[in-house]
């Protein structure tokens, strides 16, 4: 149902897929970064647009903004179709799972304005480390003022600070 909790649209598998195979390319992301990047993809875009690029509900959780219902969407993009692959990375006493497209994504399903965005939050947080991402998204009103678990409306788009 497109409503202010989607973006205004639909849920559009097929730009949400294209979207996290975009973010995904050439050596991976961790998932935890990737959540964050997809979230402020489409929270700019709706920011900008008053519509979201792919209508994905996202709920606050732990780690900071998540599309709802990702691990589905994950094992549909690794079991199903095959286009990711998750490869395990670690340094010390940590590990985590790096996300890898085995492709490129179908851009003609976006607008120039879609790419804009797309490119302009992963040349903002190119940079950043998945914590320094997360730590940044815990300081959105989006997720300031909701609770574990509870959507993130995009009614708090306007209140994203600094990333253009």
């Amino acid at each position: 149902q497109a409503d202010i909790n989607s973006g205004y649209r639909r849920f559009d598998d097929k730009k949400f897929f294209a979207m996290v195979l975009h973010f995904c390319r050439d050596s991976g992301i961790p998932k935890t970064k990737l959540n964050k990047l997809l979230w402020y993809s489409d929270f700019l875009s709706f920011k900008h647009n008053t519509v979201s690029i792919s209508g994905t509900k996202y709920a606050h959780l732990p780690f900071g903004p998540c599309p709802n219902n990702y691990d589905v969407f994950i094992a549909y993009l690794t079991d199903i179709d095959k286009s990711l692959t998750v490869v395990e990375q670690s340094s010390g006493i940590y590990s985590w799972e790096v996300l890898v497209s085995a492709g490129a994504p179908d851009y003609s399903l976006f607008t120039n304005n879609e790419m804009h965005i797309l490119s302009s939050v992963a040349k903002f947080f190119e940079s950043k480390t998945a914590s320094e991402t997360s730590q940044r998204s815990h300081l959105e009103q989006g997720y300031q003022k909701t609770c574990d678990s509870q959507i993130i409306s995009y009614e708090f788009a306007d209140g994203l600070v600094g990333v253009e």
